[in-house]
């Protein structure tokens, strides 16, 4: 190996490096940026990037939607596109300069876009003619090319657009690939940073969250894979389960921008709305070995329970009676089929007492 002493002072610079990055006998210099004085960085950079929605992301950022899967990723992120594309507040509070955007789908096929669509368009109250001209989707699903190819896309594209949807990431990894190799993983966020700086676009990307409790995480650490996913982003959005069903909770870390309060979103579908009357802090915990028990015998019980009131009303004792259980146990089943308004309480005259019926049984 050589060492400085191994150079004299008339060795050339470019003979000291030739070779590196060499293909093919064509040795091709690297460009770098100069070096700045931070007078020089200031006057060069007087204004942070224009923000494509308020407080959460800006033009050659990158960020990601991190969450299980099946949870609504997608769902969120049509929401989002929509709302750039038509300059829409995202949940009455993050406001989105209006311009073009383009879902780049491979998970799902054309016919499915073309159903999901219009029906966010609709429930956001919009017309497609708001978006026709700033919503473009195209579906790559069987169409092949991954990250390291995406750039021939791009160069084809005769749009700016203010913001790229990439749905999944997992997809567009090139093959062999694992999202737990450290330096594979760097290089594709490189990659991903390279086309956000080449078209000038926020690039947001849907991927799923590691597995195990997430209540307890840094909102870096939701997100599945290598660790420099999470530095090599300039966003997460998270969203986590909270204790109320139907809800998540949608959190962020930002690199510039303030930290934003966490919220809670209920699904309603098609779309995600906030909900600002429940405890953003109430994430849902996981269910401990005893609780599982309880609940699978609950349900069991409560299918007992119903498979006896088949043959019209009952009373608590005749339930006891019939199904051998203590009057305690009884007593919770029948609470919780009225709250899941599966039976009702009904008057029986013949029994001159309170009964209970499936509901809307005779």
């Amino acid at each position: 190996m050589l060492g400085v002493d191994d150079f004299t002072e008339q060795d050339d610079i470019d003979g000291r490096f030739a070779g590196i990055g060499e293909s093919e006998g064509n040795y091709s210099r690297p460009s770098f940026p100069t070096p700045l004085s931070i007078a020089e960085l200031r006057d060069a950079h007087p204004t942070l990037r224009e923000p494509v929605i308020e407080g959460l992301l800006r033009r050659g950022e990158t960020a990601g939607i991190h969450a299980k899967s099946k949870v609504g990723k997608s769902w969120l992120a049509y929401l989002i596109g929509l709302s750039v594309a038509s300059g829409y507040y995202l949940f009455g509070r993050h406001r989105c300069r209006q311009g073009p955007v383009l879902l780049v789908d491979y998970e799902l096929h054309p016919e499915n876009l073309a159903h999901r669509i219009p029906t966010v368009v609709q429930a956001m109250h919009l017309q497609e003619y708001d978006i026709n001209e700033t919503f473009d989707v195209v579906s790559m699903r069987g169409q092949g090319g991954t990250i390291d190819t995406l750039w021939l896309f791009f160069d084809s594209l005769q749009k700016q657009y203010s913001l790229i949807i990439l749905d999944p990431l997992y997809r567009i990894l090139p093959g062999g690939t694992s999202e737990n190799d450290n330096a594979a993983m760097a290089q594709v966020f490189n990659l991903i940073d390279n086309y956000a700086a080449k078209t000038g676009s926020a690039i947001l990307f849907i991927h799923h969250q590691s597995k195990g409790d997430q209540s307890g995480k840094d909102v870096v650490d939701v997100g599945s894979g290598a660790g420099s996913i999470a530095r090599a982003v300039d966003g997460h959005i998270v969203l986590r389960p909270h204790e109320e069903e139907g809800c998540v909770v949608m959190d962020a870390a930002l690199r510039s921008f303030a930290p934003i309060e966490p919220v809670v979103l209920r699904w309603e579908f098609p779309l995600w709305r906030l909900d600002e009357e429940l405890d953003p802090t109430a994430l849902k915990k996981p269910k401990s070995a005893r609780d599982q028990r309880q609940n699978g015998m609950d349900e069991e019980g409560r299918a007992s329970v119903l498979s006896t009131l088949s043959g019209g009303p009952r009373t608590r004792r005749s339930i006891r009676t019939e199904l051998s259980m203590g009057a305690k146990r009884v007593d919770r089943l029948i609470e919780q089929l009225v709250e899941l308004e599966q039976i009702e309480a009904v008057y029986v005259e013949t029994e001159s007492q309170e009964c209970f019926r499936i509901r809307g049984g005779s």
